[in-house]
């Protein structure tokens, strides 16, 4: 809704650890920095209606996510990081560039246990 092209530098700094929602929703993100991992203590991270083409592999290391939000964005790939988030229980990557192939990668491992809700309508 602010139409950001990146993310805030200050909302990278160690304070951020305490940040429990970030909602960057409706903006022209094309990508996220490596620094995400600062986001440690993040339980729900809401990035639809961008226009995000990848996921920095530091996603993976946000072990407190309980929900991830990537509706409608321009996302190819997802990375094998995410497979690690033990805690997530919402994945919405409905209205992407996804294929089946990838999908079923990506959603292994400890995410695949934790999961209550997967939306993966409108990709291909």
């Amino acid at each position: 809704e602010c139409k950001l092209k990146a993310v805030p530098a200050s909302t990278l700094s160690t304070d951020a650890a305490t940040i429990r929602t970030i909602d960057l929703t409706n903006n022209v993100l094309k990508s996220l920095p490596e620094t995400i991992n600062a986001w440690q203590g993040v339980q729900s991270l809401l990035l639809g209606q961008n226009q995000l083409a990848e996921l920095p592999l530091a996603c993976g290391q946000l072990a407190g996510l309980q929900k991830l939000v990537l509706t409608d964005n321009h996302l190819r790939d997802l990375p094998m990081e995410l497979s690690q988030l033990g805690k997530v229980k919402v994945l919405q990557l409905d209205g992407n560039r996804l294929g089946p192939r990838l999908l079923a990668e990506a959603v292994c491992g400890a995410l695949a246990s934790t999961l209550e809700e997967l939306n993966l309508s409108r990709n291909g």
